[in-house]
């Protein structure tokens, strides 16, 4: 059964490909991204690296504007700032998970949401 967000289609999109994104920039060559949706009475959006992960008391901090995990990779530190702005006007939560195996899991819960 789908479940329809409330919100707007393009920030919702542009906030997903930032999180896969750094996925990808984050984790080794070869190294598989997931991204999974889950229908639950939170419904989320999950993306899943097999990473490095990120120090638990990071996780906050790296939603921060012009806050990197690595200098080395590039970008201006924005991309994760964007995420957290866009999720919270679309009333949902993100959170930071370890990846079992390794790795980071960022997960989008939403609360507004229309079941057909």
């Amino acid at each position: 059964m789908p479940v329809l967000v409330v919100g707007s289609r393009e920030s919702l999109e542009q906030a997903v490909r930032n999180l896969v994104e750094n996925a990808i920039r984050y984790s080794a060559r070869g190294t598989v991204i997931t991204l999974d949706v889950e229908d639950a009475d939170a419904p989320a959006i999950r993306v899943i690296d097999r990473g490095q992960g990120i120090d638990p008391e990071m996780r906050q901090k790296i939603f921060r504007r012009f806050q990197r995990a690595d200098r080395r990779a590039g970008g201006a530190g924005l991309g994760l700032s964007i995420v957290r702005r866009t999720v919270e006007n679309h009333n949902a939560k993100i959170s930071i998970e370890d990846t079992p195996g390794g790795g980071a899991t960022f997960i989008i819960r939403f609360k507004d949401v229309i079941r057909p």
